[in-house]
This record gives C-alpha cells, sequence and structure tokens, in this order.
C-alpha cells in the first residue's frame, strides 16, 4: 500500500485586512469670524493622517460635511457665508486606506472630531 497524498486542500475565510491606523483628531481648532466668512486654524494631531482633513458645520448636534482640505493643512477659510449668522465647526483627519485619494466611508479611518469652534460671519 503506498501512504496517503493530499489531493486537495481548502482554507476556510480570508486573510484579515491590513491594518490601517486611525489619524490622531486635530487639536485646539479656533475661529474667527470675517466678511461673510470664518477662519479656521487648527494643530495636528498624531498619527498625521496621509488623505487629508474634512471639515463639519455642527447643526442641530449633527455634523454636516462642508470641505476637505490637504492632510498638511492646518487652516481653512469658510467664504460666502451669511452675515450675522453664528457657525459652529469641527475637523477630523483622515487615512487613505485604499490607496484612491477619495474619502471611503467604512474603508478609510478618521480620527474623532477636534474639540468645536464657533464664530458669527461679520
Amino acid at each position: 500500500m503506498a501512504e496517503p497524498h493530499v489531493i486537495a486542500s481548502a482554507a476556510w475565510g480570508s486573510a484579515p485586512a491590513p491594518t490601517c491606523p486611525t489619524p490622531g483628531a486635530p487639536q485646539s481648532l479656533t475661529a474667527a469670524g470675517g466678511r461673510r466668512s470664518v477662519a479656521l486654524a487648527w494643530a495636528a494631531g498624531g498619527p498625521a493622517p496621509t488623505g487629508g482633513q474634512r471639515i463639519y458645520y455642527v447643526q442641530a448636534g449633527k455634523l454636516q460635511f462642508r470641505a476637505g482640505v490637504a492632510p498638511d493643512a492646518l487652516s481653512f477659510k469658510d467664504t460666502g457665508l451669511s452675515r450675522g449668522t453664528q457657525y459652529t465647526y469641527v475637523v477630523t483627519a483622515w487615512t487613505d486606506c485604499n490607496g484612491n485619494r477619495a474619502f471611503d466611508p467604512g474603508v478609510d479611518t478618521e480620527s474623532p472630531p477636534s474639540n468645536e469652534a464657533t464664530a458669527t460671519a461679520q
């Protein structure tokens, strides 16, 4: 009798996806009202994001996406705003986990939001 040989093999499941680190939340967000605008500034969190930063309005306790900026950006000027209106913002950082240079919810990682900052457009 011959020794047994493996004719076929099977593997169940798939290998876990590589870990994609979550960037640190932007720190010390400030807002300054200007002529129909609000200027935002913040400090980088660590680890640094590879995808960018996302700016949100805070409206009725919910975050509304306003704009995206480069990973190394530490400021943003929101323009075309209504005079005399108060605006509240937060900023997040995100890491591009799949390398497509676009934010993909559920694929890319996003930091917790920064502190809130509020200013009135003049």
